[in-house]
């Protein structure tokens, strides 16, 4: 064999190894197990990269090879003139796209504008996380394969605080939320549960800040407590999708409230508030990525429950605010909160 027949035949074994080698690997990833997440706001929002840290942490120990993708409806910064259907339509055509073996659905409206209309389908498993509503509420039930994590806001957690706070005293709550898929589920939970001696005296989901501002100002002035829902969301004004940012809302909330404001989300103490006590939305991205893990390793076992609720909570303080207000967190909750990154000065 001459030296240039036996170049050419070393670089035609080179080529079929490397077009085989890429053979393989575009054969294994289009085999690969897809999970698709779709989140309700962007990546700029605080809950959702608490909850894509809590994908992130399950998926660093995975060992089963899977292919996992984000996308995001952006509802949080959508620019007037919008329309959702339209929107919705191009994260459909996404879905179809890559095709996903598994579509984890972040909170309530994901469910409402889009996981909804897959029930049924045999190929794609809907599993829902941060889920405020009744999953019957979008059509998921026990028959539909439909399963995930319910988030439950953490009001046991509160009126403990409450009792330590105030042993002795009957406490008039007021609460202001928005009025939106989200803030509606939030209101209804907190009404439904049990306060014992302490009691809702006002309450208002609001469509903009200006009416936020206003009950704020007004009806929960005579209150003790103001429970703060939900703040990522809040058009700026009547009429308009663009939000107020969060820091104006909750910096204006805590300085203006009368009563001593106690927030349902960590994003409240984060951007100027001074107490909440909270989901976590990590430990329900973790979760829900356990489960999805789970289902794609064993495809034919139906979880044990439909769904289930997570019970962790966070606790979120800012001692500048405690300050001016002449209150101390009791101790614990202090080192709760230092424990949880969330003690800020």
């Amino acid at each position: 064999m001459t030296p240039h027949s036996s170049r050419l035949l070393r670089q035609i074994l080179v080529a079929v190894f490397l077009v085989t080698s890429l053979l393989l690997l575009t054969i294994f990833n289009a085999t690969k197990p897809r999970i698709l997440v779709l989140h309700s706001l962007s990546q700029a929002s605080s809950w959702t990269s608490a909850m894509d840290a809590g994908f992130n942490k399950v998926l660093a120990s995975n060992r089963m090879p899977v292919s996992v993708t984000r996308d995001y409806l952006n509802l949080d910064i959508l620019a007037d003139g919008v329309d959702t259907q339209v929107l919705t339509a191009a994260v459909g055509r996404k879905i179809e796209q890559f095709d996903p073996h598994v579509l984890i659905a972040v909170d309530d409206e994901t469910s409402e504008l889009v996981a909804r209309h897959y029930v049924g389908r045999r190929d794609m498993k809907i599993l829902y996380t941060g889920l405020m509503d009744e999953p019957e509420s979008y059509g998921y039930t026990a028959s539909s394969g439909v399963w995930g994590i319910r988030e439950q806001l953490p009001l046991q957690a509160m009126n403990r605080l409450l009792e330590q706070m105030h042993p002795t005293k009957s406490l008039n709550i007021a609460v202001v939320g928005v009025d939106d898929l989200t803030g509606r589920a939030e209101m209804e939970q907190v009404l439904r549960y049990d306060w014992g001696h302490h009691r809702i005296k006002a309450q208002a989901l609001v469509g903009n800040f200006e009416a936020w501002r206003a009950f704020v100002s007004g009806p929960a002035r005579g209150a003790d407590i103001l429970l703060v829902l939900t703040t990522d969301k809040i058009p700026a004004v009547p009429g308009s999708r663009r939000m107020a940012p969060e820091a104006d809302v909750n910096a204006w909330t805590e300085q203006h409230a009368v009563p001593l404001p106690m927030g349902v989300r960590a994003s409240y103490v984060r951007f100027g508030g001074g107490l909440a006590v909270s989901s976590s939305p990590t430990e329900l991205g973790a979760k829900a990525m356990e489960m999805a893990l789970r289902q794609l390793a064993n495809p034919e076992q139906r979880p044990s429950a439909s769904s289930q609720v997570n019970s962790s909570y966070d606790i979120s303080i800012r001692r500048s605010a405690w300050v001016r207000r002449g209150f101390k967190p009791p101790e614990i909750y202090l080192e709760a909160a230092r424990a949880a990154g969330q003690l800020y000065p």
